[in-house]
C-alpha cells in the first residue's frame, strides 16, 4: 500500500466483476510509503496491543476451549511448515516491539497452551524469563475459538494481584484485566486486552446499517466494558488502560459510547488495518483521566496493513513465494504502542500524602514457606514530613480476640518515603534476605489482625482480616493457614495507599514478598 504507479502497458479485461491490466511489460513504480524503523527504546513504560492473527498450537482436528461444550476447527496454520513461519514472524515483530506488556488478540483458546508456546519462543529468542504470560483467571475466558491474552516482561512490571475476566454473555471473547506495577517508578496501572465481536457474518437481529454487522453487539460491548472498568477496575487503582481489536472505527457508536463515558483516546487519526484498499482504525487505546496524564506518546507500527499478502507465513497459492522470517505481514493488523511514564502515586499525585495518618502496615504476612512464625510486618511513612515512631507499638490479635504486644519501636525518625521493617526471628522464623530493622519473637496467629499504635496509645493503623472481626473498611478474605510453599504477602499497591478499607488497599500475591528497610531507596520497590 502506498506505493504509486508511474507506467503501465498492457490489455485491459473485465473479470470477476471487475478491470483489470494485464501488463505487457514491467510496470513503473514510485516508492511512498517507506517502511518505517522499529520504535526507538525509551525509558517509558511500553504498552502495545497487538493482533496475533490467528496463532493456533492445534494445526488439524477440532478441539474444546477449558470449561466449554462447544468444540472448534482450528484456525491459523495447517501444517508444521506454517506453524514454524507464523511463529517465526511473530517472535520478530514482538521482539523489534520491545514492549514491557503487550496485549493480544486472537490467540488459541485452549488453555495455557498457545500463548505458552509463543511466550517459550520468544524467550528463546531474546533469553530465558525475558517474557511471562498472564494466567487465564479462574472460569476461563469464554467459549469462543479464540481468546485475548497479556505477556509482560517480569524484569520491569510484576503482576498485582491475580486476573480479572469480564465474564459476561455480551462478549464471544471476555476482556482480560491485570493490573501491574512498573519496578522503574513504583507506578501501578491497569491493562486490559479486548477484542469486540467482528463486522462479518450478520444476522436479521443486528444487520449492517453503516457501520457494518454487530454494531448493536459491539455497542453494548463498549457498554458492559465501560461499567466494569467504572464500577470494578478503577476500585483497585484510577490507572487502566484499554487496548486491543475494538473491530470499529474512530466515528462509530461503540468508540463514541466510550469517550462520552469519561475514556479518553490516546491515538487518533491513525490506521491499524486495510479493508479492500482503503485504510482505517479498528486497534485503539483508551485511558481513564488520571492515565491520560502520565501518557508520553503513542505511534502504530505499519508492519502488516501496508504489506502484501504474498509475504505472510501461509503457503496455499503461492507459486511465487516472498516469505521471510521478519516483521512484515506478521498479522493483518498493526502493532499499536503506548507509552507511559507512571508515578508512585495513584492518579500521577504526589508520592507523599499531605491528609490521613503518617505511618501505615505497607506490607505484612502472617505465615510463609518456614511455617506460622515466618512473619514480618513494614512500616512506611506515606506522610511529606519526618515521623518520630519512638515508644509507638505494634500490637497482634490472638485467636481469643484479644491484642497484645509483638514490639515496642526504638528511637528513630522516618523521613517521607522511607520504610521500617520488623519480623519474627523465632524458630521456623523469617526467612527473607532483607535485614529487619528490629525483630520480635512472638507471633500473630493466621487470618488474625494488627495495629499500630503511636506513643500515646492511639491507633494509627489497623489491618485485619474479615474473620477476625477487626479492620477498616473490608477485612481481608482470609488466607492459607497451611502449606504455603512461595514468598505470599499483602502489600498496599502502591505504597502508603489507604483509603481506610483493608479490602480495597492491600492485594495478595504468591512469589512476589518484597520488604523494604530503613537502608532501603525511599518510595523504592514494594
Amino acid at each position: 500500500m502506498g506505493d504509486r504507479l508511474l507506467q503501465a502497458e498492457g490489455v485491459l479485461e473485465w473479470r470477476f466483476g471487475a478491470y483489470r491490466l494485464q501488463p505487457t511489460s514491467t510496470p513503473s513504480f514510485a516508492t511512498e510509503n517507506l517502511r518505517p524503523e522499529p520504535p526507538a527504546s525509551t525509558p517509558d513504560l511500553k504498552v502495545a496491543t497487538f493482533n496475533a492473527h490467528n496463532w493456533f498450537t492445534t494445526l488439524s482436528g477440532t478441539f474444546t476451549p477449558p470449561g466449554c461444550s462447544v468444540s472448534h476447527q482450528p484456525r491459523g496454520a495447517t501444517s508444521t511448515q506454517e506453524f514454524e513461519r507464523q511463529k517465526d514472524k511473530l517472535v520478530a515483530a514482538l521482539q523489534a516491539l520491545d514492549a514491557d506488556v503487550v496485549a493480544l488478540q486472537e490467540v488459541q483458546n485452549n488453555g495455557s497452551e498457545a500463548i505458552e508456546a509463543l511466550v517459550a519462543a520468544l524467550n528463546q529468542a531474546m533469553g530465558q524469563g525475558t517474557y511471562a504470560y498472564v494466567a487465564d483467571p479462574a472460569g476461563g475466558l469464554g467459549c469462543d475459538a479464540i481468546k485475548v491474552a497479556l505477556i509482560y516482561k517480569p524484569a520491569r512490571v510484576e503482576p498485582v494481584g491475580p486476573s480479572l475476566a469480564l465474564a459476561s454473555d455480551v462478549f464471544e471473547r471476555y476482556p482480560l484485566a491485570q493490573t501491574f506495577r512498573d519496578k522503574a517508578t513504583g507506578g501501578v496501572f491497569t491493562a486490559v486486552s479486548v477484542h469486540f465481536k467482528s463486522k462479518g457474518g450478520c444476522d436479521p437481529s443486528d444487520p449492517d446499517t453503516g457501520q457494518g454487522c454487530w454494531n448493536l453487539r459491539r455497542t453494548a460491548q463498549a457498554q458492559a466494558l465501560r461499567d466494569w472498568v467504572e464500577g470494578t477496575l478503577k476500585a483497585a487503582d484510577p490507572d487502566v488502560l484499554i487496548l486491543g481489536d475494538f473491530n470499529a472505527y474512530e466515528a462509530e457508536d461503540p468508540l463514541v459510547l466510550l469517550r462520552n463515558g469519561g475514556l479518553n483516546a490516546v491515538t487518533t487519526g491513525h490506521y491499524t488495518y486495510v479493508f479492500r484498499g482503503l485504510t482505517g482504525a479498528l486497534d485503539h487505546a483508551y485511558a481513564t483521566p488520571s492515565l491520560t496524564a502520565q501518557v508520553r506518546g503513542s505511534l502504530v507500527w505499519h508492519i502488516n496493513a501496508d504489506e502484501p499478502r504474498v509475504l505472510d507465513y501461509t503457503t496455499a497459492f503461492k507459486t511465487d513465494d516472498r516469505y521471510q522470517p521478519d516483521p512484515y505481514r506478521s498479522s493483518d493488523h498493526d502493532p499499536l504502542l503506548v507509552y507511559l511514564e507512571l508515578s508512585a502515586a495513584p492518579g500521577g499525585s504526589n508520592a507523599c500524602a499531605t491528609t490521613g495518618v503518617p505511618v501505615v502496615i505497607n506490607e505484612f504476612r502472617f505465615r510463609g514457606p518456614n511455617g506460622g512464625n515466618d512473619e514480618f510486618i513494614e512500616l512506611f511513612n506515606r506522610s511529606c514530613s519526618p515521623v518520630s515512631i519512638a515508644g509507638w507499638k505494634v500490637q497482634g490479635l490472638s485467636t481469643t480476640g484479644t491484642w497484645g504486644d509483638r514490639l515496642t519501636l526504638a528511637n528513630v525518625t522516618l523521613a517521607p518515603g522511607q520504610y521500617y521493617l520488623l519480623a519474627n526471628t523465632a524458630s521456623g522464623g523469617y526467612s527473607l534476605s532483607v535485614t529487619p530493622d528490629q525483630t520480635y519473637n512472638t507471633g500473630i496467629a493466621d487470618n488474625r489482625a494488627v495495629r499500630l499504635l503511636d506513643a500515646q496509645g492511639q491507633v494509627v493503623d489497623l489491618v485485619g482480616f474479615a474473620s477476625s472481626g477487626q479492620y477498616e473498611g473490608t477485612g481481608l478474605p482470609d488466607g492459607p493457614t497451611s502449606g504455603v510453599t512461595t514468598q505470599i504477602s499483602w502489600k498496599r499497591i502502591p505504597s502508603g495507599r489507604d483509603t481506610d478499607n483493608n479490602a480495597q488497599d492491600f492485594q495478595f500475591g504468591e512469589n512476589w514478598a518484597n520488604p523494604q528497610n530503613r537502608q532501603s531507596p525511599f518510595y523504592g520497590d514494594n
